[in-house]
Parts: C-alpha cells; sequence; structure tokens
C-alpha cells in the first residue's frame, strides 16, 4: 500500500505526488499501459485532483506517461532511443561536474571510496554495488557546487536506476564496473583530472552498451513471449 503525502499546501504537493509517481514508474511499480486516474490518485494523496493533474503534466513531460483527454495518464516506458539520449547527456555534463569540482575532492574521501572498491570485489550483492555506484558519482557530481548540474544530472540518475540495478546483477558487470571505477579513483587521487575525465566518460559509455544490450535482449524475450501467447490463442 502506498503512503498518502497530503500536506494541504499545493506547492508543496505537487513535488511529493510527482517524486512518489515518478519513482513507482522508474522501479516498474506501474507497468507500461497502466492507467493513472486524477481521482483515483487524488483520493490516494488525500488531495485535490489540481496538484495531482500538475504531477501528471510533469511526467508528460519527462515522456513517462501520455496524457488521453478524458480518460487520464497512460505510463510509458523509456525506449533505447531515450537511454542512448540520457547516457550521451550524461557523457557530456558529468565530465564538466567533475572539473569544476576536482580540486574539491579530498585525498581521504577518494582513498575511502578505492577501499570500498576493493571490498565490493567479495560482495555479490547487486544493491551494495548500487548503492557504491550512487554514492561515488553523486560525490563527484556534487564537489561541482552547481546546484543546477546537480538538479539535472540526478534527474538522469533516477531515469536510469532501474536499469543501473538490473545490470548489476550481472558478476561480469560487477566486476568491470568496479575496475572503472578504480580507474576513475585513481586519476584523481594522482590529480590527473584529464586522465580521470577520460575515464569517467569512457565508464559511461560502456554502462550505457551494457543497459542497451539488456534492453535489446529483454525485447526480444517479450517479442518471443507475444508471439508465443499469440499462436496458443490461435490453437484454441
Amino acid at each position: 500500500m502506498h503512503q498518502q503525502l497530503g500536506s494541504g499546501s499545493a506547492q508543496v504537493d505537487v513535488p511529493h505526488v510527482y517524486g512518489a509517481l515518478f519513482d513507482r514508474i522508474v522501479r516498474n511499480e506501474y507497468e507500461k499501459g497502466t492507467w493513472l486516474r486524477e481521482e483515483t490518485l487524488a483520493r490516494e494523496f488525500g488531495l485535490s485532483r489540481s496538484p495531482i493533474r500538475k504531477a501528471l503534466g510533469q511526467l508528460h513531460h519527462d515522456k513517462l506517461v501520455e496524457l488521453v483527454p478524458n480518460r487520464g495518464a497512460r505510463v510509458l516506458s523509456l525506449t533505447a532511443d531515450d537511454v542512448e539520449e540520457i547516457y550521451e547527456i550524461r557523457k557530456a555534463l558529468e565530465p564538466t561536474a567533475l572539473r569544476l569540482g576536482s580540486q574539491r575532492l579530498s585525498l581521504e574521501q577518494l582513498f575511502d571510496y578505492n577501499h570500498r572498491l576493493q571490498d565490493l570485489e567479495l560482495v555479490a550483492d547487486p544493491a551494495e554495488h548500487t548503492r557504491l555506484d550512487n554514492d561515488l558519482h553523486e560525490y563527484l557530481l556534487e564537489s561541482s557546487n552547481s546546484s543546477r548540474l546537480i538538479a539535472i544530472v540526478n534527474d538522469l540518475y533516477r531515469l536510469l536506476q532501474r536499469f543501473r540495478e538490473l545490470t548489476f546483477r550481472d558478476e561480469e558487470v560487477r566486476k568491470i564496473t568496479i575496475k572503472e571505477h578504480s580507474q576513475i579513483v585513481y586519476a584523481l587521487v594522482i590529480r590527473d583530472v584529464s586522465k580521470a575525465s577520460e575515464a569517467l566518460v569512457r565508464h559511461i559509455e560502456n554502462s550505457k552498451i551494457r543497459v542497451l544490450t539488456r534492453v535489446f535482449h529483454q525485447a526480444r524475450v517479450e517479442s518471443r513471449s507475444d508471439r508465443e501467447s499469440g499462436a496458443e490463442s490461435a490453437d484454441e
């Protein structure tokens, strides 16, 4: 059961509703094609329909729902083109954040990340790998001290969260990611920002390929399942 988030202020309510629905969509709690009705959501959150409508409008702007007049909002799923676009934007923005914040990165903190990466080599839990991946990228991003840049990239992280969690189920991906993160951290420790930026871009590009590969294989599985279901229906 989802928690009621009503607060009584439309300015506060819209971000709360938007954030809650956003997380449900990117974590696949709402499957593709699910209808989100203003009236139903208003009852759930204990709000009027106005903040619900505004939150759904923001999700439409994010291309996460399709607004259908007199019916509601229908959940969409990120396409392969969406995923590629997000990673390309990350490749442009994250090295910028790194260059802006490189002088603020603490050697002590970088050594700590290096130790955590080494310890992670013995851990099979995908959630732990996802957590460290999030922590390291967030640390590098926030070092930029650019609130607008941080907000933009954090939104991209959230869109990709489910895909990132899924890829870490693969042992080989976990090993490769540790190696790539270690290369970034080492370059920063020796204060070679250019080398660190190159390693970061390479890591993001490789991450894109890993996610797109998973999306491709998942699409083949779903297509095969649809064909089999169609064949069974035809036989009945």
